[in-house]
């Protein structure tokens, strides 16, 4: 170091400065900094596992797609998850937009007993965004095994959901 620096000293070490330490001990210990650090942990955790949640309905609902269409008697332009619930193993709700321009959803209410079970699923066209996502709903519709014309709820052995 320049011997003209003012932070030399005679004997060549360097002088510490006078300002306070960004870190220190106290600010550690704030309450308020703890709170902070653990929302923002809160929310990395919670962003990805969301992410997952809708990608894991979006592909749920995409391999009904067809077969609601061909129930509906109707092609729909979009096919996007909005909300849903449910673990996708035994019981998925999902609210569908699949008409931006006019606000039309179509939920779809799916449960199988276990895994190795057949899903039973139903839905609901011309749903809007107000209406709730609900499991128990007068307006499903059975959605029909495909390849068959029954319905779910009636026994065919020859059919199978997903």
């Amino acid at each position: 170091m320049d011997a003209g620096s003012p932070l030399a000293v005679k004997d060549g070490s360097v002088k510490r400065s006078s300002s306070e330490y960004v870190k220190s001990p106290q600010q550690q210990a704030s309450k308020y900094v703890k709170q902070w650090e653990k929302r923002q942990q809160d929310s990395d955790q919670v962003c990805p596992k969301a992410f997952f949640q809708q990608a894991e309905a979006q592909a749920f609902a995409h391999g009904l797609r067809e077969r609601i269409q061909e129930a509906a008697e109707e092609d729909f332009e979009e096919w996007n998850v909005v909300e849903h619930r449910g673990d996708f193993v035994r019981k998925a709700v999902v609210k569908m937009l699949v008409n931006s321009g006019e606000g039309e959803y179509v939920h779809i209410f799916a449960l199988r007993p276990s895994r190795g079970e057949k899903w039973k699923c139903r839905f609901a066209c011309g749903k809007a965004k107000e209406d709730p996502l609900e499991e128990q709903d007068d307006d499903y519709e059975s959605l029909p095994d495909p390849g068959c014309g029954q319905s779910v709820e009636e026994a065919c052995t020859a059919c199978s959901l997903m």
